[in-house]
């Protein structure tokens, strides 16, 4: 990182979003560190000191003041306290994918990996997550959070990943190839395709059906037209 000293990113994302994805691309990066998706509710800002305390030792770092620690949130059970984001060595990254690939791709994960959810269980989480996103990021600015279109970035790889560098300052390119951890396919994304080491963009082309999903496009649009 540069002059614009951060010591914490968070990934704010939902279900099926590409967040473990940009997490593994995140910290591949030599700056950064993290132990994926750690689930951990941030309720003081000494939560925050603890965890990249913890990850530091976990990984054997002894480099604490050079490294950024990442972590990745999708679900409204495990919002930070509000206070977290006054912080101003914090800078937050807002994940979204439309809402019938989303709720599609849930469905599917729920149905192979977990407790089968409902379409309308999907769409719910879905809505109440997206309505927490947008209320996150009118509470933020401009240079401390960004919100990305997770569709773009596999689809534009570079184009992406170059706006995320700018917004982190980072003086070395973040790449579309990344590392495997010992967290990969268990933290986070439990899906096979998270263990590529690569961007993969295998997505099936699904019409926007704004009619079966009027509100959840609504808030998608709301989100997208705030970056």
């Amino acid at each position: 990182m540069a002059s614009k000293r951060i010591n914490y990113l968070l990934v704010m994302g939902h279900m099926r979003s590409r967040s473990s994805l940009l997490t593994h691309i995140l910290l591949s990066h030599p700056t950064m560190i993290g132990l994926g998706e750690s689930n951990a509710i941030y309720e003081s800002n000494l939560k925050l000191l603890y965890m990249k305390s913890k990850t530091l030792l976990k990984n054997k770092s002894i480099n604490f003041f050079k490294k950024v620690y990442v972590d990745q949130i999708n679900h409204n059970s495990k919002t930070p306290n509000p206070k977290i984001f006054q912080k101003k060595n914090l800078k937050v990254i807002i994940l979204t994918r439309p809402p019938d690939a989303s709720v599609a791709s849930i469905m599917t994960l729920t149905k192979k990996h977990y407790t089968p959810w409902s379409d309308e269980k999907s769409k719910k989480y879905y809505y109440d997550r997206m309505s927490y996103l947008i209320q996150l990021k009118e509470k933020l600015s401009d240079d401390q959070c960004l919100v990305i279109n997770s569709d773009e970035l596999v689809s534009t790889p570079s184009v992406i990943l170059n706006q995320i560098g700018e917004f982190l300052d980072m003086s070395t390119p973040l790449k579309s190839e990344y590392e495997t951890f010992n967290f990969t396919g268990i933290s986070g994304d439990p899906s096979a395709n998270i263990k590529e080491g690569k961007i993969i963009n295998n997505s099936n082309y699904i019409d926007p059906d704004t009619s079966k999903y009027p509100q959840e496009y609504k808030l998608f649009n709301e989100l997208i037209q705030m970056q």
